[in-house]
C-alpha cells in the first residue's frame, strides 16, 4: 500500500472515531435528560400518591366497636335482668369497646373464646354461657343462651 492511501484510511477512521464519539456524547446527554426527567417524575407520584393516602385516611377513619349489645336465647331466665347480662358481658369483653372493627373482622371467634363455657351468678343461680353468634361491626351484638347448672 502507498502512503496517501493509508494515510486516508487512517484520516477515515480518525474521522469515524470522532463521529462515533460524538454521536455516543448525544446519547449519553440524552439519556441523562430523560433520566432527570424520569427521577422528578417519581418524586411527584410519590408526593401525589402521599396526598392521596392522606385524603382517603381523613374521609374513611378507621372503624372502631363503639357499644356491645346482649341478646339471650331463647328467653331470659326467671329472675335473670337483661341489665345484669349485659354488665356480666361488658366485664369479660369490655377492653373490646374502642378496637377496629377490622382488628375483630380478622378474629371473628374472640368474643366467644372470652365467654363461652364461663359461668355467671345471679342470686346464688349459676349459668353456663353458650354464645350462639357474634355479629361484628361498630355495635358488637352478641347472642347467648344461659343454661342453669346449680341452684342454692
Amino acid at each position: 500500500m502507498n502512503r496517501p492511501n493509508i494515510a486516508s484510511a487512517l484520516l477515515g477512521i480518525a474521522i469515524g472515531a470522532a463521529a462515533m464519539f460524538l454521536y455516543q456524547g448525544r446519547d449519553v446527554t440524552l439519556l441523562r435528560y430523560e433520566n432527570a426527567s424520569l427521577k422528578q417524575e417519581n418524586t411527584d407520584l410519590t408526593h401525589e400518591r402521599e396526598l392521596l393516602s392522606l385524603k382517603l385516611e381523613q374521609s374513611n377513619p378507621k372503624r372502631l366497636i363503639q357499644n356491645i349489645v346482649v341478646d339471650v336465647e331463647p328467653q331470659l331466665p326467671a329472675g335473670v335482668s337483661k341489665v345484669d347480662v349485659t354488665q356480666w358481658v361488658r366485664s369479660q369483653i369490655g377492653f373490646l369497646i374502642g378496637t377496629e372493627v377490622s382488628t375483630l373482622n380478622s378474629q371473628p371467634t374472640m368474643p366467644r373464646d372470652f365467654m363461652n363455657d364461663k359461668i355467671f351468678t345471679v342470686d346464688q343461680t349459676q349459668y353456663k354461657v353458650k354464645v350462639n353468634y357474634t355479629a361484628i361491626s361498630e355495635t358488637l351484638t352478641i347472642g347467648l343462651t344461659l343454661i342453669p347448672t346449680t341452684t342454692s
